[in-house]
């Protein structure tokens, strides 16, 4: 007897590989598989406005990337002692306005250079309901806690999310021949919206996402992340006690479905060896002073070292810097 729907997902034509430039943008969700990519060492950047939830953010997003924009004092606002932008999420914030642009014209250098070589951009749309600021009509990416009263909230239909999107992915694809995009939609709840309006939401970014695919036959992809939580577990343990975002499981379910799909099978071999020795620098000698300590630090060291002749786009700074200092006591 089988007790679950599992979705099977076909391999993907055009795998993702560790030599691939991947940026990530959208919703809490682009922020997971993000996370799971960067672990295993491919070669990311994510969000670099930060979490975004509605379309129009994620297409501002994608423009202001494209254009290589910067900002000035001119694009934020300051309140509750913190200089903000609405186009970014408030962990781009700061007291002081220079700190502040400097952390969203970083972000954007480095996500348009990714952006201009990137073999792949996946989004993640959250809500298909957005905020548009009263005093001048723009969409807030984020509301950074204003009044309601600041706000016209309203839901976007399939033809405004195709609207927003078609061109800016348009561009994309055309300036850079070698780029893929895979839209999915967040399998986080937004209960604030209510049970309907949050299905409603959700099947606007649904069919918007599927006629966006159709549209740009072969070079956009659909990944069904939504589907994997509602359809496939369709179980309340996979949610966490809020029981609106999934748990680690339910998220690490599907990033093995991704994988699956966009990884091949010698992909999958050497993020297991990344994986090996990521875990193993995690590690913490009882007692750094001893020649055992040191001796695991020489080790890892060369296994890196040896995986870096084979792969050497890797980035194993972080640990190699780790097991510095244990060579250091």
């Amino acid at each position: 007897m089988q007790f679950r729907t599992e979705i099977s997902l076909p391999a993907s034509a055009y795998p993702i590989t560790h030599a691939a430039n991947t940026v990530l943008t959208g919703s809490c969700f682009a922020q997971n598989i993000g996370q799971f990519l960067h672990d295993y060492k491919f070669k990311v950047v994510v969000n670099p406005s930060g979490i975004v939830y509605n379309p129009l953010s994620v297409a501002q997003t994608l423009q202001l990337l494209s254009d290589n924009a910067r900002f000035t004092q001119n694009d934020l606002f300051f309140y509750n002692e913190l200089w903000l932008s609405f186009a970014h999420h408030g962990s781009f914030s700061h007291p002081n306005a220079k700190q502040c642009l400097h952390r969203i014209n970083s972000a954007l250098e480095q996500g348009s250079a990714a952006l201009l070589q990137a073999q792949y951009l996946i989004i993640t749309l959250g809500t298909a309901f957005v905020y548009r600021l009263k005093s001048n009509g723009l969409v807030a990416a984020n509301c950074h806690k204003l009044p309601d009263t600041y706000f016209t909230r309203v839901r976007l239909s399939v033809p405004d999310v195709v609207a927003a999107l078609k061109p800016i992915l348009g561009r994309l694809l055309e300036t850079n021949p070698q780029l893929r995009v895979v839209l999915t939609v967040s399998p986080v709840r937004h209960w604030k919206d209510g049970a309907v309006n949050n299905q409603l939401s959700k099947a606007t970014l649904l069919v918007a996402a599927h006629e966006l695919a159709q549209q740009f036959r072969g070079r956009v992809d659909y990944f069904p992340a939504y589907e994997l939580v509602m359809d496939d577990l369709r179980d309340y343990r996979f949610y966490q006690p809020d029981m609106l975002h999934p748990t680690p499981t339910a998220v690490e379910y599907i990033w093995q479905k991704f994988s699956d799909v966009y990884f091949t099978a010698e992909t999958r071999a050497l993020m297991r060896t990344v994986e090996k020795i990521t875990k193993a620098c995690r590690h913490t000698p009882f007692n750094p002073h001893t020649h055992a300590a040191r001796q695991f630090a020489q080790q890892q060291t060369a296994a890196i070292e040896q995986l870096l002749q084979q792969h050497a786009g890797l980035n194993f700074d972080e640990e190699l810097q780790y097991l510095q200092t244990l060579y250091r006591l």
